[in-house]
C-alpha cells in the first residue's frame, strides 16, 4: 500500500513496512515514520521528512527538493539521497549506509562505528563527522567538504573523488587512492593522511603529532608542515613546493 502526504497534509508516527511506500511530495510533511525491511519513504518535490527510522531493509529516497532531517539509518538501512534531494543530521549506525550521488547533498551527517557514507557521481557531503569505525568514501565525481574525522575514523578518497577543507584528528586516517584529490586538509596530532601512487594532495597543514604520509607515485605539494608535524616522502613519492616550520620534520 502507499500512504501520500502532500498540499499541507502530515503524517505523524507511520511505520512502513514491506512493500509499503510513504510518498512525501509537496507540502507534506512526515515525522518520526519508522521504515522497516521492504519499505520506503519517498521524499521529493516540496515534501519534508523529520525524525525517521530507517530499519535494516528500509529505504529513505530523497530527491527533487525533497528534505530529510534527523533521519537514523539503522543497521541495513539506506538512505539515497539524489537529484536535488537535501539530507542534514542524518546519523548513520553500524551497517547502515547514507548514497549521496547526482546531485543530492547531504549536511553536517554524522558516521557512527560501522556505519558508511558514499559520496559519487555529482553527490555532495558538506560537515560530516566520522566517527571511530565509520567511513566516508568519496569517489567518481563525489565531493566532501569539512568533514571532520575523529579517532578510528576514515575518510577514503579514491579515482574520481575531491575532498576539500578535511580535519584529520586524533587517531583519524585520510586516504587518498590512485585518482583522487585531498584540498587544504588539517592534520592534527596524532591524525595522518596517507598519499598512495597517482593520488593528489595540496595545501595540507600538518600540526604537532600530525603525520603527512606520501607513497611511490603519491605527489603533494604546497604543503605545510608545522612544529612537531612529520611529512614523510617515499622512494618514488613526490613534495612539490612545502613549506617546513622550526620543528617540523621532512
Amino acid at each position: 500500500g502507499t500512504q501520500a502526504v502532500s498540499s499541507g497534509g502530515s503524517a505523524i508516527s507511520a511505520t512502513i513496512s514491506s512493500g509499503g511506500t510513504q510518498a512525501v511530495g509537496s507540502g507534506g510533511i512526515a515525522s518520526a515514520t519508522t521504515v522497516n525491511d521492504g519499505g520506503t519513504q519517498a521524499v521529493s518535490s516540496g515534501g519534508s521528512a523529520i525524525s525517521a527510522t530507517i530499519s535494516s531493509g528500509g529505504n529513505q529516497a530523497v530527491s527533487s527538493g525533497g528534505i530529510a532531517s534527523a533521519t537514523t539509518v539503522n543497521d541495513g538501512g539506506t538512505q539515497a539521497v539524489s537529484s536535488g534531494g537535501i539530507a542534514s543530521a542524518t546519523t548513520v549506525n553500524d551497517g547502515g549506509t547514507q548514497a549521496v550521488s547526482s546531485g543530492g547533498s547531504a549536511i553536517s551527517a554524522t558516521i557512527s562505528s560501522g556505519g558508511t557514507q558514499a559520496v559519487s557521481s555529482g553527490g555532495i557531503a558538506s560537515a560530516t563527522t566520522v566517527n571511530d569505525g565509520g567511513t566516508q568514501a568519496v569517489s567518481s565525481g563525489g565531493s566532501a567538504i569539512s568533514a571532520t574525522i575523529s579517532s578510528g575514523g576514515t575518510q577514503a578518497v579514491s579515482s574520481g573523488g575531491i575532498a576539500s577543507a578535511t580535519t584529520v584528528n586524533d587517531g583519524g586516517t585520510q586516504a587518498v587512492s590512485s585518482g583522487g584529490s585531498a584540498i587544504s586538509a588539517t592534520i592534527s596530532s596524532g591524525g595522518n593522511q596517507a598519499v598512495y601512487g597517482g593520488a593528489s594532495v595540496s595545501a595540507t597543514t600538518v600540526n604537532d603529532g600530525g603525520t603527512q604520509a606520501v607513497s611511490s607515485g603519491g605527489i603533494a605539494s604546497a604543503t605545510t608542515v608545522n612544529d612537531g608535524g612529520t611529512q614523510a616522502v617515499s622512494s618514488g613519492g613526490s613534495a612539490i613546493s612545502a613549506t617546513i616550520s622550526s620543528g617540523g620534520t621532512q
